[in-house]
Parts: C-alpha cells; sequence; structure tokens
C-alpha cells in the first residue's frame, strides 16, 4: 500500500535504533494485513521532556520506546497498563483519542519467550544483569514465573536496590564484578543479560564457570551474534537464549495494541532472520547502571 495523506504513522523512539529490525518487523506486518500504517526509526539520544505532548504534536498513532526513554516516559503519559505500572517503564505508547496510554510488552514478551525453553523456574533464586527498563521487566517477567528470589546486578549497587525496593521483589541488590557474581552464582537457576551492550565487557568478566551445571543464561542483546558467555555454556550443556525471541513476542504484542489484531509470528520469524544486524550498534559513553 502507497503512503497518503491518511496513512497512520508508529516509531521506534531511542539511541542508538539504526540497527533495528523494528521497522521491518512492523512494516511486513502491516503489508501481510493490508493495513494502510508505516513504521519508521526515529533517533532520540536525549530526554523528551512531555513525551506524551510530543506524540500528539507530531501526529504519531504510536510508539516503542527503547534506550534511554523507557523509565522516563512513564510520569509524562495520560496511563499506564498494569505491566507498565509494576515496572514503571513503558516500551509501547498507542495515541487514543487525544490521549496516550503506556503499556509494558518487555514482560509478557518475555515471559513468552521463556515459556519456549527448557527450564523450570519456580521456586527457585534467579538472577538479572542490569538496572534500567529491560531489567525491570526482566525482574517482573521472572516474579511473575513463581522464582523464589530475584538478585540484581548493577554497577551501582545502590540503584539496582532501589529497583528491587520501587518493585517490591524479594531479592538482593548485587554488585556488578566477578568476586561478587563468583559468591553466589552456584545458587542460580536462570541468569538474565538484561545490560546494554556499553557493559559488554563488564558481562565478559564475570565467571560463568561458577554457574551451577543447570543454570540457564539469556541475553536479551539480540544484535549479538555472540553474546557474552553463551557459545561457552551452550556447549557445556547449560540452556541458552539469544534475545530473538522476546523481540518477537513483545514486538508481536506491541503490534495488537497498535492495530487490535494479531500479527503472523512466522512472517516475523522470518522478516527477524533476514533483518537482525551483522554488526553491534555504536555505542556512546560508558555503561548503563
Amino acid at each position: 500500500m502507497i503512503p497518503s495523506g491518511r496513512t497512520r504513522v508508529f516509531a521506534l523512539i531511542g539511541h542508538p535504533i539504526a540497527h533495528s529490525p523494528s521497522p521491518a518487523l512492523h512494516n511486513a506486518w502491516f503489508r501481510a494485513l493490508d493495513i494502510d500504517a508505516v513504521y519508521v526509526a526515529l533517533p532520540a539520544p536525549r530526554a523528551l521532556d512531555n513525551l506524551g505532548r510530543t506524540l500528539l504534536d507530531l501526529g504519531l498513532a504510536g510508539v516503542n520506546l527503547t534506550l534511554p526513554h523507557k523509565v522516563a516516559a512513564a510520569p509524562h503519559l495520560d496511563a499506564l497498563d498494569p505491566s507498565a505500572e509494576a515496572c514503571g517503564a513503558v516500551n509501547t505508547v498507542v495515541v487514543r483519542e487525544g490521549r496516550t496510554l503506556g503499556f509494558n510488552t518487555d514482560v509478557p514478551g518475555l515471559q513468552c519467550a521463556l515459556a519456549e525453553a527448557p527450564w523450570s523456574l519456580q521456586g527457585h533464586t534467579c538472577a538479572v544483569l542490569g538496572a534500567g527498563g529491560a531489567a525491570r521487566a526482566a525482574a517482573i517477567a521472572l516474579h511473575r514465573a513463581g522464582v523464589a528470589s530475584i538478585d540484581l546486578y548493577n554497577r551501582s549497587q545502590s540503584r539496582a536496590r532501589r529497583v528491587i525496593d520501587e518493585l517490591k521483589l524479594p531479592g538482593e541488590a548485587c554488585p556488578l564484578d566477578p568476586v561478587g557474581f563468583a559468591q553466589r552464582a552456584a545458587t542460580y537457576r536462570l541468569v538474565i543479560n538484561a545490560l546494554p551492550g556499553a557493559a559488554r565487557s563488564r558481562v565478559s568478566s564475570l565467571p560463568a564457570e561458577s554457574l551451577h551445571p543447570s543454570c540457564g543464561w539469556v541475553d536479551l542483546n539480540y544484535w549479538d551474534d555472540a553474546p557474552p558467555h553463551l557459545d561457552v555454556l551452550r556447549a557445556a550443556g547449560h540452556p541458552t537464549q539469544r534475545g530473538t525471541p522476546m523481540l518477537l513476542h513483545q514486538a508481536a504484542l506491541a503490534f495488537e495494541h497498535f492495530t487490535g489484531l494479531a500479527p503472523d509470528l512466522d512472517l516475523g520469524r522470518r522478516t527477524l532472520a533476514r533483518n537482525l544486524p551483522t554488526s553491534p550498534p555504536s555505542w556512546h559513553g560508558g555503561p548503563q547502571g
């Protein structure tokens, strides 16, 4: 369908986003369902003072948010869904009748992704690396899966403690260093790396060999074709998962919020296979957190 003056415009907002396959994914779904809409990438490295007002002024029908806007956007929207309210982070915004509605599809998207893997989490202790929007979503998803305790690792231990307290989660705030990780690693059933690419070297320094043999590892950085520890752990028999399943499921849920229609997941998988980045994004500055 050729865009016109009536074409609804959706966007991904964040930085960096040039590597994102989300435009290809959503536009493939729009074409398949003959929807008069287009999805574009809008780089925005700095905080948006009032995201809701900006969306209305630009006439956007909805957006997905990524680093660094997921947490900062929440207070500036008219309403939040329960997942966004629970984790204090928004990754999907829909404009309806002049109101901005915030959703978090990262939480249920990760729940769907985790359900595809061969691990049982209920009653176990898990770890999340990071304390940003993705880490918040991962912690909530694990909590909903029935884990007994969640350790949150971050360069700023006080920030990790603040996230645990805000989310009212059982768990500990831990230093993001090899010694601290090694002391607790054997107790984990699953570790989720929710740190951005700039923290890759810190993740690589963690002693993955200290993990229990049955511990799983998930790396949410879908752009990374060789995430830290993943190949070594997989070769040693650990269950592992890259970030692509979460990317697919959270996008499908966002698409439903945008259109009211469920997209074809198989088409989504084929589209992602053709459009995943072959090189990492250009990160600026140090690790987040």
